[in-house]
């Protein structure tokens, strides 16, 4: 029985390494010349089992991790372009704004001050006219009168009781 039993080992031994033997013989079939294996029933090849890259993978994380950030410098980039050109736009609306203002102003200004002269100028005439209906009511009351035109036109009546004293 233990001489069955070796044998009955050495059988089985002998199907699983002929078993594996031919796995490989057909994976070896199945393989094209650039490493890639072909799955029955399908047209286009599969990437066989390799080694890990680890070197080509850390290359590639380099690449990505520089391309990554490139473009957050350049995000960075333009957002600062755009803040500095908004900030840029602003004063430009506060600088023309505060000229208007100020051009707003200084008009407001010179129209009051014509106003200022236009009516100190009526007052002035005003007053001339009122000393004027003075003479002229002294005049009707018989006083006697004398006349003289100013510079500007004007006549100006000149009581002659006024002028003796």
């Amino acid at each position: 029985s233990k001489q069955e039993m070796l044998d009955s080992n050495a059988f089985l031994m002998e199907q699983s390494r002929e078993r594996r033997e031919r796995e490989r013989r057909e994976r070896e079939a199945m393989r094209t010349r650039d490493g890639t294996e072909l799955v029955p029933g399908r047209s286009n090849p599969f990437p066989l089992e390799q080694d890990p890259d680890v070197e080509g993978a850390e290359r590639a994380k380099s690449r990505l991790k520089v391309a990554l950030q490139k473009q957050m410098r350049d995000k960075e980039r333009r957002t600062r372009d755009e803040r500095a050109k908004s900030v840029a736009e602003e004063r430009f609306l506060m600088d023309c704004n505060t000229k208007l203002m100020q051009a707003d102003r200084r008009n407001r200004q010179r129209k009051k001050e014509d106003e200022r002269k236009t009516l100190q100028e009526h007052w002035n005439r005003q007053q001339k006219l009122a000393k004027m209906q003075k003479l002229l009511t002294e005049a009707k009351n018989g006083k006697i009168l004398t006349h003289v035109q100013s510079e500007d036109g004007l006549l100006t009546v000149r009581s002659i009781a006024s002028t003796l004293r």
